[in-house]
């Protein structure tokens, strides 16, 4: 079960990095990407990365 633990925990992070790169990959490079696209992926990744936290939290709480 612990090895359940940290995969969570590296995908909740991974999911925060990942948020972060969007934004900086939007508003410091030359994209195609409309700012309706980078919302829908941003808030994609947010709400994937908030379930991980909540199911890493229910499983650290058993």
């Amino acid at each position: 079960m612990r090895a359940f633990n940290n995969t969570l925990a590296a995908w909740g992070i991974i999911g925060i990095i990942v948020f972060i790169i969007n934004d900086y990959l939007y508003y410091r490079t030359n994209t195609d990407q409309t700012f309706l696209e980078h919302i829908i992926i941003g808030w994609l990744i947010f709400i994937s990365t908030a379930l991980t936290l909540i199911l890493f939290y229910k499983e650290k709480k058993k």
